[in-house]
């Protein structure tokens, strides 16, 4: 009995970790934020901020409609 735990004590596994890749898109998008509520408006600046986006922030919503049919971006918060 005290072969096995001997044994046991003796052949020990050592655990792996694997790197972890985040993915980043390949053709950074133009993303526009045009939200109306200030609160959300940080909040979604914020995270996108956190994820290392570039984005453009609209205060006055009046403009959003010149901006999204310039066709400038790729994804719009509104």
């Amino acid at each position: 009995m005290l072969d096995r735990i001997n044994k046991a004590k003796s052949s020990k596994v050592t655990p792996t970790v694997t790197p972890t890749v985040i993915a980043t898109p390949a053709v950074p998008k133009k993303i526009l934020v045009a939200r109306k509520l200030l609160l959300s408006r940080r909040i979604l600046e914020k995270v996108l901020s956190n994820l290392d986006y570039s984005y453009e922030s609209l205060t006055d919503t009046s403009t959003v409609e010149a901006k999204v049919l310039s066709h400038d971006y790729d994804i719009l918060f509104y």
